[in-house]
């Protein structure tokens, strides 16, 4: 079975990390603050003290971050993932970045022998917690062409808005 790496446990982070150990695949942790990496530890994950120590020890390497400059530093950075990651690795990135960034990095990564997927997921906490009740359901993956998820994320985020902005003059 591969060995998942989770880095980003915040909000969002936490919850899918937590899920990937629900559904019974090894999972090893990293995170700035190490409170969430406790709380994972004790329901069963492994601890990891850097980036580069969960890319040494997993198949797969997910990030949740907040901006581009940490996912690029995560990567790329001092004890990052670049430092121990493996030909035939596979890097998911699921942060907003810059989708110049995202291609950057899925470049440089192969350059390495790693292949590298964004994959950005949208919403907050409560959304989140929402879409959780469907967690035993199909997942469906959509193959968008050779544009990032970022861009596709951008794209659907101004749908949503021109339709709430359609929704609130049809309401008055």
């Amino acid at each position: 079975m591969p060995i998942i790496g989770y880095i980003g446990l915040g909000i969002m982070g936490k919850s899918i990390a937590r899920n990937i150990l629900k559904a019974g695949f090894p999972l090893v942790v990293h995170n700035r603050s190490r409170e969430a990496v406790h709380e994972l530890v004790a329901e069963g994950a492994g601890e990891a003290f850097s980036p580069a120590e969960v890319a040494e020890r997993t198949d797969f390497i997910f990030t949740n971050l907040p901006d581009s400059p940490d996912v690029e530093q995560v990567v790329f950075g001092a004890r990052g993932i670049t430092e121990t990651a493996h030909t035939g690795q596979i890097f998911i990135d699921n942060s907003t970045i810059k989708p110049a960034l995202a291609r950057s990095i899925a470049a440089r990564l192969k350059q390495k022998g790693i292949q590298a997927l964004d994959a950005p997921v949208s919403g907050d906490e409560i959304s989140f917690t929402e879409m959780q009740k469907y967690q035993s359901q199909e997942v469906k993956i959509v193959y968008k062409g050779k544009v990032s998820g970022d861009e596709i994320k951008f794209t659907r985020n101004v749908a949503d808005m021109a339709n709430e902005e359609f929704v609130a003059k049809r309401a008055k």
